[in-house]
């Protein structure tokens, strides 16, 4: 504990001297945080918080549950209160899924094991940015989203079933909507000024972690940290058939994922070359967007490591999917270049590869759960 303190001190420190030395850097940084969370985040997260916040408040789960239930057991053995951070994370992107999980498991609607389990599902990128920024923006043709949003959401489902497997849930689930129905409903003008309140709030911190990432990207870059590590990993870009340029973009974009995507299709390579490490990109979503969803599910009892794991296998995923789909179909012509089969099989061998790495750890994180669940069990005894 003393040690990680003095480590995270000499860290801020080590941040306040680079701001002092590239000032002009982390000043730029922080200009197009800012701008991006204006522009991009407020207007496509703020109405969903809002809705978020009435939808606990006003005793909506309950019935949702009720509905959902058939479906949310056999599918992602959920009970049906889960079924609202997934919908409203595939609708309205990071961090909606996690604020809702943590709404509902503040409300005694999900166990903490549900709870961490329902953050391996509802923890996906919104379609508006897929298609308004992604496709129709950066790629010219918004054609191009579903090759992006398909993989990401049938990745998000896989990593899920792995949560399934890895954090198995005995104990029962909670009644249909008995915390609810015990507890009258306060009025609907209370509640929409505290989902405001709140909204402002969980935004707030939203736009703190991405202007934060955005300076710290643009530090690093002056610094020539990015630039080292990109030359390091460049061979393994050109063995797998990407082009090494790419590499330094795509390591900005595992700090955040909007710069990233930028500086990605700011190449001028052809979309068809930059599909999978963009699907790759929105689904592990960067160290800013895991910092928000550590941030409203701490509570939940979700570490940031086992955050950062599921996200890395739903990037694995959904960079492996969208590799094959961009193989087997006809992507549209405009920004489009061919993708030789060498070049296929170097990036299928590749997502091959890391799922095999993924397996491997995953095998052995279960290892360690089973042994530490028998132990506790023997003393418990």
């Amino acid at each position: 504990m003393r040690f990680k303190r003095v480590f995270l001190s000499l860290l801020s420190v080590s941040l306040i001297i680079l701001i002092l030395l590239f000032p002009v850097q982390a000043l730029q940084g922080a200009k197009n945080g800012l701008s991006a969370f204006a522009l991009s985040v407020v207007p496509a997260l703020f109405p969903f918080f809002v809705a978020t916040g009435l939808f606990t408040k006003l005793g909506t789960v309950s019935r949702l549950s009720t509905v959902l239930r058939p479906l949310m057991r056999p599918l992602f053995g959920l009970p049906g209160q889960s079924a609202l951070p997934v919908f409203l994370s595939v609708v309205s992107g990071y961090p909606n899924g996690a604020r809702a999980t943590a709404a509902l498991y503040e409300a005694k609607q999900l166990t903490q094991t549900q709870a961490r389990r329902t953050m391996a599902y509802a923890s996906t990128v919104g379609p508006s940015f897929v298609i308004s920024v992604l496709a129709s923006s950066l790629l010219g043709n918004p054609r191009f989203a579903w090759a992006l949003f398909l993989p990401h959401l049938l990745a998000a489902f896989l990593t899920g079933q792995i949560g399934r497997f890895c954090l198995p849930d005995r104990t029962p689930a909670p009644g249909p909507s008995a915390p609810f129905q015990s507890v009258p409903t306060p009025a609907f003008h209370r509640c929409f000024i505290s989902a405001v309140q709140e909204a402002v709030t969980a935004l707030l911190y939203v736009g703190g972690f991405i202007v934060f990432f955005f300076t710290l990207s643009n530090l690093l870059l002056a610094l020539g940290v990015l630039p080292l590590l990109a030359r390091i990993i460049r061979p393994l870009f050109s063995l797998f058939g990407y082009p090494p340029a790419l590499a330094l973009p795509f390591l900005r974009g595992l700090f955040e994922m909007t710069d990233g995507c930028l500086s990605l299709c700011a190449t001028g390579y052809p979309a068809a070359a930059l599909l999978p490490l963009l699907c790759a990109l929105i689904s592990f979503g960067g160290l800013c967007v895991q910092t928000q969803q550590a941030l409203f599910v701490s509570p939940c009892g979700l570490r940031f490591s086992e955050g950062l794991f599921f996200k890395t296998v739903h990037g694995v995923l959904a960079f492996s999917l969208c590799s094959v789909l961009v193989r087997h179909i006809t992507l549209p012509s405009v920004g489009t270049v061919s993708v030789s089969a060498i070049g296929f099989g170097r990036r299928l061998l590749f997502s091959t590869g890391l799922l095999f790495i993924s397996a491997l750890v995953l095998c052995l994180l279960c290892l360690c759960m089973s042994a530490y669940t028998l132990a506790y069990r023997k003393r418990t005894r």
